[in-house]
């Protein structure tokens, strides 16, 4: 029985994720895909290299077509970036992938637009919301080898909270991080972005972070719960175990979380 148990458990992600819109920092875009740019003024050219002629300035959030990947590259924002053919409208072109949004979503009348940057070890994950002619953008850091998703919803029950925006990341293996990052936008643009760990290692140990908001089960109105669960086996056998749970209380304002919860746990927070 444990073993189908676990043959369900490998199973089941995968078919799961396959019904998903994730992303990697290889993530490539495919003949036909419809995108949008993430840059703004982005030039559409004669052909695959910056000194090609430019065809047309395209503005952020433009849809293009792509016709095909090129063997063409330019390394940008940390990436072998290849060029892409594209159509947008009755022209055709070249346009650099980094440019083009990883995927566009539309929350509530609002454009959300997201892109990714290779740093030294590990992934920034931009987001841009467009307002009108311009856009707004928030940044966080991911594991560079993360596998994820993006979703929007609004402010969960917080009155100053305008939208929640979550980069989910999707646990493939043991040891490997599968919690998420949140983006907390307040109705001024005002924000901060929160890592929530979900870890776990064959039964040995697991630590998993979350946030509880008014609107979920177990939330207060005006505040934002924080729980904290730690798992450690005793003996080899697993038999025995400890489980250290922390509780606490956030308030939101200004577009941060306070109080900061390093400075209350301290090396105790993992």
């Amino acid at each position: 029985m444990k073993n189908l148990f676990a043959l369900i458990l490998l199973v089941f992600p995968l078919f799961v994720f396959s019904q998903m819109d994730i992303f990697t920092r290889r993530h490539a875009f495919s003949s036909g895909q419809e995108v949008y740019l993430f840059g703004d003024q982005v030039k559409l050219r004669t052909g695959a290299s910056t000194s090609s002629e430019v065809v047309d300035l395209l503005g952020i959030g433009s849809a293009v077509t792509i016709l095909e990947k090129t063997n063409e590259t330019l390394f940008f924002n940390g990436f072998e970036s290849p060029w892409y053919k594209v159509r947008f409208g009755v022209k055709e072109g070249y346009v650099l992938g980094a440019l083009m949004a990883l995927q566009k979503i539309e929350y509530d009348g609002e454009t959300f637009l997201f892109n990714q940057k290779q740093l030294e070890n590990s992934l920034e994950i931009d987001v841009r919301r467009i307002d009108g002619a311009s856009y707004v953008e928030y940044k966080g850091v991911i594991s560079e080898d993360a596998v994820y998703q993006f979703s929007v919803t609004e402010g969960r029950g917080l009155s100053e909270l305008e939208y929640v925006v979550t980069i989910d990341m999707l646990s493939e293996s043991c040891g490997v991080d599968g919690g998420e990052v949140l983006f907390l936008i307040d109705q001024k643009d005002q924000y901060t972005d929160v890592f929530l760990t979900d870890i776990s290692d064959a039964g040995i140990f697991s630590f998993e972070e979350q946030l509880i908001f008014p609107n979920e089960e177990g939330g207060v109105e005006g505040q934002v719960l924080y729980r904290s669960e730690k798992y450690e086996a005793l003996d080899a056998e697993m038999i025995w175990g400890r489980t250290t749970i922390i509780d606490g209380v956030y308030e939101f304002h200004d577009g941060k979380l306070f109080p900061e919860l390093s400075k209350i746990l301290g090396a105790n927070a993992y």
